[in-house]
Order: C-alpha cells, then sequence, then structure tokens
C-alpha cells in the first residue's frame, strides 16, 4: 500500500512535471506565433505606407504640374491682355486724330 502511494505521488509529480512544461512549450509556440502575426502585421502597415506615400507624391507632382500650366496660361493671357490695351489706345488715339483732322477741314 505504501508503495502504491509513494507511486502515485511520483506519478503526480511526473505528471506535474509534464503539465508546467507543456504549458511553458505552448506559450513559447503562442508568444512566437503572435510575434510572427504582429510582424507580419507591421509589414502590412508599412507596405500600404509607402504605397500611400508614394500616391501621394504623384497626385502632389500632378497638381503642381497643372499649378504651373495654369499660371503659364494666366500669364500668357496678361501678356495678350496688354497688347489688347495698346491696341485699343493706339484706336481711341487714331480716332481722335481722325476726328480732329475732319474738324479741321470742315474749318479750313
Amino acid at each position: 500500500m505504501e508503495q502504491l502511494l509513494k507511486d502515485r505521488e511520483i506519478l503526480e509529480r511526473e505528471i506535474s512535471k509534464e503539465i508546467k512544461s507543456l504549458r511553458a512549450d505552448l506559450q513559447k509556440e503562442t508568444v512566437d506565433k503572435v510575434e510572427n502575426i504582429w510582424h507580419d502585421y507591421q509589414l502590412g502597415i508599412e507596405q500600404t505606407l509607402n504605397s500611400i506615400i508614394r500616391k501621394e507624391e504623384l497626385a502632389n507632382d500632378r497638381l503642381k504640374k497643372q499649378a504651373d500650366e495654369v499660371e503659364q496660361a494666366r500669364r500668357r493671357l496678361f501678356r495678350f491682355d496688354g497688347v489688347k490695351h495698346v491696341l485699343f489706345w493706339i484706336g481711341m488715339a487714331a480716332n481722335i486724330i481722325t476726328c480732329v483732322m475732319l474738324i479741321l477741314e470742315k474749318v479750313s
């Protein structure tokens, strides 16, 4: 009977040791899996972020190019507008000179 009790205690200790060992292994495997998943998640986020940054830079480049084109068009328009003003005032001066010449011709 005593031998059975000793064997039982030994068996319980061995089972307890094995359970502790299994828990430690399971905990280590779980931690490793979680770390791998976390690492993959971080890589995914980093890749997505890099993709977004590249798209943003591309969009900014396009917007800058369009803004430059609009600015160039505006400058061309103002240059043409300046020419229109000059031509307008030359036409007005020509009209005034013509009126003065007609008045002088009628008076003489």
